[in-house]
């Protein structure tokens, strides 16, 4: 869909003199490649105002409840359903004690694309048992199946973490890119999310989802 600006189009005067926008009585519409092809057209009109894109609302991941309802298999096994202290909805994922926990699962393709493009975010509750002593580890959104090809990716130790739960809203716009290929936007199938500290620890993960921005502190 496109909007062209009258006040950047090219004018090229013949020998009749410029253009006469009150007299337009001719379209031509091409294209150059190297090879042979086509091109098509719909609707064309001349509008006042390029309208604003749509806001975009909240596009949710996919919540703990339902994650649990599909049976998706997260790692490692022995992950816990907790019922208290959930952030959103009734419950929240728990992972087992270890050096570096790590909770990650397969999920359905997902296209985040509207707001990777609007340099939104990924919204998340994340919760570690000790902020500072996280030194290490990712949150990893990937369009590969697995961890580190086809990537987008935030720093663990560059997120100031506090004990409990973390409300975060990473940046798309700042994620590292992760493997030789680039991350497909509108395929995202794999979430991993670990953590490294000096002992071990668990962490736990709320609601998940991306938006098109961050709401201003209260």
């Amino acid at each position: 869909e496109l909007y062209l600006p009258f006040a950047e189009a090219n004018h090229v005067d013949g020998t009749s003199g410029s253009v006469n926008y009150a007299a337009i009585n001719y379209t031509r519409i091409y294209t150059n490649f190297t090879g042979e092809n086509c091109i098509g057209i719909d609707k064309m009109e001349a509008v006042a105002e390029k309208p604003e894109a749509p806001a975009l609302g909240a596009l949710t991941v996919r919540e703990v409840e339902a994650l649990l309802e599909d049976g998706w298999q997260w790692v490692p096994d022995g992950i816990q359903v907790m019922t208290e202290g959930a952030k959103v909805g009734n419950a929240w994922l728990k992972s087992t004690s270890a050096a570096w926990p790590t909770l990650a699962t397969m999920i359905n393709p997902l296209d985040i694309s509207a707001y990777v493009e609007a340099n939104g975010y990924l919204h998340m509750w994340l919760w570690v048992e000790e902020g500072t002593d996280v030194v290490a580890g990712q949150i990893e959104l990937t369009s590969s199946g697995a961890p580190d090809s086809q990537e987008l990716s935030w720093n663990m130790a560059e997120l100031g973490l506090k004990d409990g739960w973390n409300e975060l809203y990473l940046p798309f716009a700042t994620a590292n890119r992760e493997g030789t290929e680039a991350v497909n936007p509108k395929a995202i199938n794999y979430i991993r999310i670990f953590t490294g500290a000096l002992k071990e620890h668990c962490i736990g993960i709320d609601k998940m989802e991306a938006v098109a921005e961050k709401p201003e502190a209260p």
